[in-house]
């Protein structure tokens, strides 16, 4: 049986379902679905490479995968949009695949499914998100929001500032976490003219208000960090509402940034900025 690939289509995922390998109509070599899946497991192979065990909840084209009978299970590989024969990690449809790494089982996602014929029952899936709809009920805080999350690149360093939440009652600590990852085939280095590597800014209105080395004594000798291809660096610290000065803040809106702290003044790589809420 031959293969026919619709040419657009770059990220994808090769499932096999051998227990439905006879089922003929749970494809269609020109059909796409979307669909709902709970991730069972995970098994990481070489950056970005993951495989996967889903169990597909949802598919809105029964041409494509038939969930009549009740929830499937299938096994799916990672595959990333390529310029030329290498991963083009500056391209953001890649984001969704490298998702995949970074899953973790009972993770709910969303994603598009199309079928398509090697050996067996085949499909191919790209689109890949998180779905939110899951979250367990109830949450304690009486205003329920998603963590606030910003991803940037600078070359093959993915950077990704996030907050535990949203809205915090005043006083309220919030944790920042600013995490850099190398997402391209080899090492990469980065240098600092002191034992400070990263920096978090508040503002307000555009004013700052709060800055985490503000006051911090740090070694004054050349270090450098080096990442290795597929490995992260996470840093974490918490903003307790307080000006640099030490006075509590009111409630109000707050953007946040953060940032190596190179060397070099003028190629600083951030991300942010995210919005929280002090109510």
């Amino acid at each position: 049986m031959s293969s026919k690939f619709v040419p657009w289509v770059a990220i994808f995922l090769w499932v096999s379902t051998a227990g439905f390998a006879q089922s003929r109509e749970f494809f269609s070599t020109s059909e796409i679905s979307d669909i709902k899946a709970t991730v069972l497991s995970i098994r990481r192979m070489e950056f970005p490479r993951a495989k996967l065990e889903l169990r597909v909840n949802s598919s809105s084209n029964h041409k494509v995968l038939n969930p009549s009978y009740g929830a499937r299970i299938i096994t799916a590989e990672n595959y990333l949009w390529k310029s030329g024969s290498q991963i083009d990690y500056k391209d953001s449809r890649n984001i969704d695949s490298l998702a995949a790494y970074y899953l973790l089982p009972g993770d709910e996602i969303r994603a598009k499914l199309m079928s398509g014929v090697i050996q067996g029952c085949e499909w191919l899936i790209y689109g890949i998100s998180r779905s939110m709809e899951y979250i367990p009920a109830p949450i304690p805080n009486p205003t329920p929001s998603t963590p606030p999350k910003s991803t940037s690149m600078h070359g093959n360093i993915m950077l990704t500032l996030e907050a535990d939440k949203e809205t915090y009652r005043k006083g309220q600590p919030v944790t920042l976490i600013f995490t850099i990852t190398n997402v391209g085939t080899a090492p990469v280095t980065y240098n600092f003219s002191s034992s400070q590597m990263y920096d978090f800014v508040i503002t307000q209105g555009g004013r700052e208000v709060w800055r985490w080395s503000k006051g911090k004594a740090f070694t004054q000798a050349f270090v450098s960090l080096t990442l290795q291809a597929g490995e992260s660096k996470s840093f974490r610290e918490t903003w307790r509402q307080t000006g640099s000065q030490g006075t509590q803040l009111t409630a109000g809106e707050y953007s946040v940034t953060a940032m190596l702290t190179l060397a070099d003044r003028n190629a600083r790589p951030s991300a942010g900025p995210i919005k929280i809420t002090i109510q």
